[in-house]
């Protein structure tokens, strides 16, 4: 009878913990998701409109940045499964970045640009600049083992090859990677978003658990995507976007963003992780002179001019909805300025934002002025008179539930490249 009631009591324990166990996780799971479900804004409410929304100039793209193939050593896929991935969700150009080998392997070359389908692929590489950090680089003809001189002949290297280069891994995880130094003169673009570093660094933290958990879950039912973007949990309030707004302070730098996409399994013709979830999550819509030409590097041409230029914004997730975003700067002579842009200006301006013919009305607006914030606003539009002069930057959050100031799911959704309103007159640089 003694031993009967022991062994009863034993089998209880390890029931008894695995429901502690249980609740525990639960409750972990639970705490994780609350944490970024709701949010108090101070909001403004809306108001009517009087101005029509800007129209790109040309032809609206769509496509993503920092896709890495077999040719870098830690990543595998080709650049038929890239395309094929990218044509599968809508996509209008990737831009690979794949790092030369520190020697040289068979058969390793500069990809030329190209079609395949539908989709423009530019052979892009990510280099490391001396002294600083990291690039991805558009248009480069030649690769080098290690760059031996300094910073301002690599930069020198660049202008001569004409290449359209930005900063990768500006505030990463990877201090090896991160960019250190001072400047960005000679560049044109940082790297604002990265959802693999955001998924390293969240695999760190507290919540690293609740992340496995949800993308082991996610996978299968094909909500991949979303469970990445949730790794995002600062949202766009990140070391990596406030370095980019001290710098752009300067002068034009464009925002964009990166995939930074390594599969690491090949079986067969199926690739782990696959392509496809990372191609909806960052997307980049960029403004472009016109429809991509059928010659290769005339398409790089143009995709390389209009991340000169910066009219581009990057969408979170949903990016077919997100194509009909649209914004830019009225002056009151009544130029209009796109994304950016840098203009001198002798009064105030409108900063005008929606979504055309089909507005989404659950959406608030976020509005920066030299990289601090001064105002949300309502959505489903937006028209803002700004107080003066100043690098003028829009944010756009969706949201599931307003219950006044408190927003249940607010997710941000688009990041629109600033516009300058320098001050123009006496005194003036």
């Amino acid at each position: 009878m003694i031993g009967s009631r022991k062994r009863v009591e034993g089998g209880r324990r390890p029931r008894r913990f695995r429901k502690v166990f249980f609740l525990g996780l639960c409750f972990y799971m639970a705490v994780g998701y609350l944490t970024t479900a709701f949010r108090t804004l101070h909001v403004s409410d809306p108001l009517e409109t009087t101005l029509a929304l800007p129209m790109p100039e040309g032809t609206l793209l769509s496509g993503v940045f920092s896709v890495h193939t077999e040719r870098s050593h830690d990543a595998r896929g080709t650049r038929e499964q890239v395309a094929e991935a990218a044509s599968s969700v809508g996509l209008d150009f990737v831009v690979i970045g794949d790092h030369p080998p520190n020697d040289r392997t068979p058969g390793w070359a500069i990809w030329e640009p190209g079609f395949y389908g539908r989709v423009f692929i530019d052979g892009g590489l990510e280099l490391r600049a001396p002294e600083a950090g990291k690039v991805l680089a558009m248009g480069v003809d030649s690769a080098y083992r290690r760059w031996q001189g300094d910073l301002p002949s690599f930069l020198g290297f660049l202008d001569e090859q004409e290449a359209t280069s930005m900063v990768v891994h500006g505030r990463g995880p990877r201090g090896s990677e991160r960019w250190v130094h001072d400047r960005v003169r000679g560049l044109q673009g940082w790297e604002v978003l990265d959802i693999s570093e955001a998924s390293r660094a969240r695999f760190r933290g507290p919540w690293s658990l609740y992340h496995v958990i949800l993308s082991v879950v996610a996978f299968p039912l094909g909500l991949a995507d979303e469970s990445m973007l949730h790794f995002m949990r600062e949202g766009f309030e990140t070391p990596t976007i406030s370095a980019y707004d001290s710098l752009r302070l300067r002068g034009p730098l464009t925002a964009t963003a990166g995939l930074n996409a390594h599969p690491k399994l090949k079986l067969g013709p199926v690739l782990l992780p696959p392509y496809g979830p990372f191609f909806k999550t960052l997307v980049s819509h960029l403004a472009v002179a016109g429809p991509l030409p059928s010659d290769p590097a005339t398409a790089r041409g143009l995709i390389a001019e209009g991340v000169r230029r910066g009219d581009l914004f990057i969408s979170l997730g949903d990016h077919d909805r997100a194509r009909g975003f649209r914004s830019a700067a009225v002056t009151e002579d009544g130029l209009w300025i796109p994304m950016g842009v840098d203009v001198p200006t002798r009064g105030q301006a409108v900063l005008r934002a929606g979504f055309g013919e089909d507005p989404d009305r659950k959406v608030a607006y976020r509005i920066l002025r030299n990289g601090q914030e001064v105002e949300w606003v309502l959505g489903p539009s937006l028209e803002w008179r700004t107080p003066g002069p100043g690098v003028y930057r829009v944010e756009v959050y969706r949201y599931g539930i307003r219950m006044g100031k408190v927003f249940f799911r607010l997710k941000p959704w688009i990041f629109a490249n600033p516009i300058g309103l320098l001050e123009d007159g006496p005194g003036a640089e």
